[in-house]
This record gives structure tokens, C-alpha cells and sequence, in this order.
């Protein structure tokens, strides 16, 4: 590799490149040796990403067996994998293909993004992106796209009783598998949530459990839609289909599930008022949905 050795002597080009330019020899060497000339100057000239692209084509080109084989093993190598910490949190970890990837960073970027959107809310870049991923995948549960599991749709199971709910001694609090849910995320959960009322003897025994009932009626939740027009908390933007209906007064304390008593509020933005961090805006006067 007389042309490479000679522009890292000249200090024209550093390690990383050379490392780059004996990857692309290995892949196939005969035709290297009539390009090496041509890549060294682009090694020379390039900045660091249009460089690393032009050997990656260049590999593409020369070697497509080989670059067909490191793809494969790419794909196999995809995972994802989710586990619960001794803090509550829910850790994810994954790699993913070069396709799945710009997948997942495209619907995140257009749910997180730009970062003064809605800068009052003080969340962080990375806080958005987890924010992201809880709406995309609650927009597709949402949906009614999922496929349906022992006779229902997919959905979140809360179980709660009403001591704690209200806001007393909670002798039970749980989320999906058992895991423990805190005041402010039930609160957040009971704020627009189908609801079933269960009475029980005992921990084991059911003596009744009543029919489910949602909050906030389909019909509401439309006139809420035409009223707020997304999330009210100023700077956000996020359409209506991506908001919660927020009782201003809980609804386990005594509030009506009543338009003028309810804003449309996105999820990320309804957690962290049920938590402190943001206050609901006032509403400066009445809005008239029609006659």
C-alpha cells in the first residue's frame, strides 16, 4: 500500500483512515490496488463521514459478496431487551440494523423534536426521547391496530384500590406484572382511563365486579378536541389524538367528568402535572362549542 504509507508519513492522513483503507484492501485486494491511488486522495481531501461513506460504496462495489455476508450478520445480530431495575425504572437496551434504526430515530425525532418547542416545560433532550417512544407506542395501542390477545386488545392493567386512589393508605397499587405504581402515576392513569370497579373479600375472593366505564365519552372527548385544539399547555403543539382529557379536580375527589371541567392535555405534559412540574394554564374565558 504505497500510496497509504505515504500519506500517513506526510502526516496527510491519521490511523483511523489507514485502518479504514486496510479494511477495504482485505475486502479485495486486486481491485485495490488499481483504486488505492483514488481512495488515498479522497483519504486526503474528505471529511470523516463522506469518507467513511465513500469506502463503505467502494467495498459495495468491489466486494459485494463479502459486504452482502456483513450485512446478514448485521440483521442477526439486532435485539432489544427490557428489564426492571431495583429503582422501578424499566431499562431498555437494543441494537438494531441500519433499517429498523433510522425507523425508530425518525418517529422519535418527530415527536421530540425541536428542542425550543415547548422549552417551559424544562425537559431535557434525552427526557423527550423517552417521552417518544411512551407515545409512539401509545398511539399504537390507541390505534386499535394491535392484534388481539386472549379474547381483548392489548392495553394497560392498573389495579388500585380505593383507600389509595383517593389519596389514603394504599394496600394496593399495581402496574402490568405486579410492579409498584406510585400516587402521581395513579392519578395520571385515573384521569382518563376505562375503569372497573371490583369488590373483594378478602385478597382472593371477587363478590362483585361492575362494567367497565371511561371517563371521558367519545362524544367529550370530540368537543374537547374542537375546543382545545391538542394540548393546551402552551408551546407544545401535539394534535388532540395525542392527548389525555385532564380533570381540573379529580375525578376520585369529587370532579365531574364534564367538558368545562376537563382540558386535553398530551401525555408526556398530563404526567408531569399530576407530578408538580407543570401547572395547568388558566383559561382566559369559555369557549362556545356551537348552539
Amino acid at each position: 500500500m504505497p500510496h497509504t504509507a505515504g500519506a500517513f508519513q506526510a502526516g496527510e492522513i491519521g490511523t483511523i483512515r489507514v485502518r479504514r483503507l486496510i479494511d477495504a484492501r482485505e475486502a479485495a485486494p486486486g481491485e485495490f490496488n488499481n483504486a488505492e491511488e483514488a481512495l488515498v486522495d479522497r483519504a486526503c481531501h474528505q471529511d470523516a463521514k463522506t469518507f467513511t461513506q465513500t469506502v463503505d460504496l467502494w467495498r459495495q462495489n468491489s466486494a459485494s459478496d463479502l459486504t452482502r455476508g456483513e450485512e446478514r450478520e448485521c440483521f442477526e445480530r439486532r435485539r432489544l431487551s427490557l428489564s426492571e431495575t431495583f429503582e422501578g425504572m424499566v431499562h431498555v437496551d437494543a441494537d438494531l440494523d441500519p433499517v429498523s434504526g433510522e425507523t425508530v430515530i425518525t418517529a422519535i425525532r418527530a415527536l421530540s423534536g425541536p428542542a425550543d418547542r415547548d422549552n417551559a416545560d424544562g425537559r431535557t433532550p434525552t427526557q423527550r426521547r423517552a417521552d417518544a417512544i411512551s407515545e409512539i407506542c401509545r398511539g399504537y395501542l390507541d390505534s386499535g391496530e394491535a392484534p388481539i390477545a386472549g379474547g381483548q386488545k392489548p392495553h394497560i392493567n392498573v389495579i388500585v384500590d380505593l383507600d389509595g386512589l383517593a389519596g389514603g393508605t394504599v394496600t394496593r397499587s399495581e402496574i402490568g406484572e405486579g410492579r409498584i405504581l406510585g400516587p402521581a402515576a395513579r392519578a395520571f392513569l385515573a384521569c382518563d382511563a376505562t375503569v372497573c370497579g371490583v369488590l373483594m373479600e378478602g385478597p382472593n375472593e371477587i363478590l362483585q365486579m361492575g362494567r367497565r366505564a371511561r371517563t371521558a365519552t367519545p362524544a367529550q372527548l370530540r368537543a374537547l378536541a374542537i375546543r382545545d385544539r391538542g394540548c393546551v399547555i402552551p408551546g407544545c403543539g401535539r394534535p388532540s389524538s395525542w392527548c389525555d382529557a385532564h380533570h381540573e379536580v379529580a375525578w376520585i375527589h369529587g370532579g365531574l367528568t364534564n367538558i368545562e371541567c376537563m382540558r386535553l392535555v398530551c401525555r408526556p405534559h398530563h404526567m408531569m402535572i399530576h407530578l408538580g412540574l407543570l401547572d395547568l394554564p388558566k383559561r382566559s374565558r369559555p369557549t362556545a362549542l356551537g348552539p
